[in-house]
């Protein structure tokens, strides 16, 4: 396997050289220049390292434009490029991992890449129709400047297991094809200008423990699929939206969950009691919304709950006595209701 580490920003080619010749770089890896939008040295020799397995570059201050020529490595498994100051719109590459409007040339890398990582940067543009084509299995693209919506043949990526896009400016509904993406173990699409309803399509995800919606103007109710999908173990988050209806009682279903956010929303009705059924459960949250009634009795069996914020709510009554068993509880806020006792 060959890999190239990028250990430092050589912006002056003279030094580049020095240090191809040995005198940087450590452990074998090969130091070169970065395309600079001022001095316009670039990185055009990495194309010709035609055995190159994986390429990591995160973590530095590279900026100006990402290298057609990158489409020139073929045998490229891996390519992260997280956590620089890369910007502007990557040009027309046949795979989204870079974002932006990006090279064809990348569709030479589309049987062989599986995991590409641009977070972190400022990277611009829509997730272009060329993406269709990608074989690889994750896809991170979050914190950055894309725009537009996210786009439907994305359903077609059909060996993709990690899909990250928050942080971004992404627009429109989340398309129901994403339901077709059956390996998805990972769904993080928060923090976006997405609306719309959430598509119940994403029920048919049935691999995946994380999912997060949070932080978008999505609207209307839970699908009952969405909180029916047993293998959510770690997080389930749709806060800060304006999602409406009731928290469905499929919820108990979500017997592994870790964390449940549905806080800031807009439900109504009382909380289900079939979500003492989600044995799991450390973290909920379902604070800031309209559900009335009495704090269901059988939470207490939440045995393992660390963190409980149930506040800004119209609850009434009393305060269930054996909430005071809680052995693990660190947090509990029951502000702004109106409980008596």
């Amino acid at each position: 396997m060959i890999v190239v580490r990028y250990r430092e920003c050589v912006r002056d080619e003279s030094k580049s050289s020095k240090s191809r010749a040995g005198g940087g770089g450590g452990g074998g890896s090969e130091v070169v220049p970065w395309l600079e939008e001022t001095s316009g040295q670039s990185c055009e020799k990495l194309s010709s390292l035609k055995k190159l397995n994986h390429l990591s570059l995160e973590l530095n201050n590279l900026t100006g434009f990402i290298p057609t020529s990158f489409g020139n490595l073929s045998a490229l498994r891996g390519i992260s490029l997280a956590a620089n100051n890369i910007k502007g719109t990557i040009p027309s590459l046949d795979f989204n991992n870079f974002g932006g409007e990006i090279p064809s040339t990348i569709g030479n890398l589309s049987d062989q890449l599986n995991r590409l990582s641009l977070a972190h940067n400022h990277i611009s543009g829509i997730i272009p129709a060329a993406i269709e084509s990608l074989a690889n299995n994750a896809l991170y693209l979050e914190n950055n400047l894309l725009s537009g919506p996210i786009p439907s043949f994305m359903g077609k990526l059909r060996n993709l297991q990690a899909l990250v896009l928050k942080g971004n400016k992404l627009r429109g509904q989340i398309p129901s094809s994403l339901g077709n993406i059956t390996l998805l173990y990972l769904i993080d699409l928060s923090d976006n200008k997405l609306e719309g309803n959430i598509p119940a399509s994403i029920g048919n995800c049935e691999k995946l423990n994380q999912l997060d919606f949070s932080q978008n103007n999505l609207i209307g109710p839970i699908p009952d699929s969405v909180v029916s999908i047993f293998s959510l173990s770690l997080v389930l988050n749709l806060s800060r939206k304006s999602l409406t209806g009731s928290l469905p009682v499929e919820v108990g279903r979500l017997k592994n969950i870790n964390k449940l956010d549905v806080s800031n929303n807009k439900f109504t009705r009382s909380i289900p009691e079939t979500i003492a059924a989600c044995l799991s459960l450390e973290y909920l949250y379902i604070q800031g919304n309209f559900f009335h009634g009495s704090i269901p009795s059988a939470l207490a069996a939440l045995k393992g709950i660390r963190e409980l914020d149930l506040s800004q709510n119209n609850l009434s009554g009393e305060i269930p006595e054996d909430m005071e068993k809680f052995p693990y509880l660190q947090y509990l806020n029951l502000s702004f209701n109106e409980l008596k006792g």
